[in-house]
């Protein structure tokens, strides 16, 4: 999210104003599966990039950041049968 304190402070290229949701993942199959999801879920799908030996899907702007970081209701699972 956004801090409108550091924006003022800082040079514009050092802080970056967005909204970005970062999913990091072990494996190039696991992003595969990422991107396969956010498509479906219709979240645009951004550049991935590699950092420290992990794969990084960004998800851009407000709509991702509030879905991502909204509360879910437990609910009861049931007993996978595998």
């Amino acid at each position: 999210m956004p801090n409108p304190e550091r924006y003022y402070s800082e040079d514009a290229q050092s802080y970056k104003k967005g909204y970005e949701v970062r999913l990091v993942v072990s494996s190039k199959r696991k992003l595969a599966e990422v991107r396969s999801c956010l498509r479906l879920a219709g979240f645009p799908i951004a550049k991935s990039f590699t950092k420290h030996s992990k794969y990084v899907q960004p998800v851009y702007g407000l709509e991702a950041v509030e879905w991502f970081t909204k509360p879910t209701k437990p609910t009861k699972a049931k007993p996978s049968k595998y």
